[in-house]
């Protein structure tokens, strides 16, 4: 059973063994690995299990999380032996039978970083070819693409080099070209990104507004605040890169590549 060994400050702290769908990593009580440096945020991130994958997702945390030494893009396919790093805490991910990691000592494999950006270019390079997760990390081999399905993918790479919102609801990456000067956020039939459930008091979340070329994010909603690096925001003008959340639902902005 894959499981992670946790250290702080490089001291083994104990092991925990990945039993569920979604394992939720924080300093909450209620996280199912809890850790407890002032740094992590309450639900810092969380390893979900698809298939024979598991894939760790950062909860646009206070602090970022780094695997081998990089910050995670959004999601991160895991490989035996990846260290994931949370401010004082580390956590190596075995998926199959290892020695225990109670000496003290880190393995110090460097196993490849697996991002969103690095399957647009794979994606990029091979038209003809179909590159997911799985297939990325050789887990399967490349299946050839119907001349409709090439297309969808040029189309869906093209809408991604332009200003877009990239945004994950229950495990699942959607990206939304910005192409108006305002875009809503919330739960109305007008809203460009549609959160998850339904609210009876509010329509809307937060907006963009593109002012002189330039993207400002406006929250709408007291009851539903957004947030960037942990601090609440009523408005903020977003450079490439920008990160932030509404509720549960972490955003990412990135601006023309």
């Amino acid at each position: 059973m894959p499981k992670l060994a946790v250290f702080q400050d490089r001291n083994f702290q104990y092991n925990h063994y990945i039993d569920k769908e979604v394992t939720v990593i924080g300093r909450s009580q209620e996280a199912d690995v809890p850790l407890t440096s002032a740094e992590v945020s309450r639900k810092h991130m969380v390893i979900l299990r698809r298939g024979y994958l598991y894939i760790a997702q950062d909860l646009a945390s206070t602090n970022d999380t780094t695997i081998n030494g990089r910050p995670v893009d959004f999601q991160h396919a895991l490989s035996h032996g990846d260290k994931i790093e949370v401010a004082r805490h580390v956590l190596v991910f075995h998926h199959r039978s290892a020695p225990q990691l109670g000496d003290g000592g880190l393995s110090r494999r460097d196993a490849p970083v697996l991002t969103r950006t690095d399957l647009e270019k794979q994606r990029d390079k091979t038209h003809n070819l179909k590159t997911d997760l799985a297939a990325a990390i050789k887990d399967k081999p490349t299946e050839a693409l119907t001349t409709v399905q090439r297309d969808a993918m040029r189309a869906a790479i093209a809408a991604r080099r332009k200003a877009h919102l990239a945004f994950i609801i229950d495990g699942e990456r959607t990206d939304t070209e910005l192409k108006d000067e305002v875009i809503f956020i919330g739960w109305s039939d007008d809203c460009a990104v549609r959160l998850p459930g339904t609210k009876m008091f509010t329509a809307h979340a937060a907006r963009l507004e593109k002012r002189e070329g330039v993207y400002h994010l406006v929250a709408m909603s007291r009851l539903h605040p957004v947030k960037m690096k942990g601090e609440k925001v009523t408005e903020a003008r977003l450079k490439n890169e920008a990160r932030f959340s509404i509720g549960s639902v972490p955003f990412r902005f990135r601006d023309k590549v």
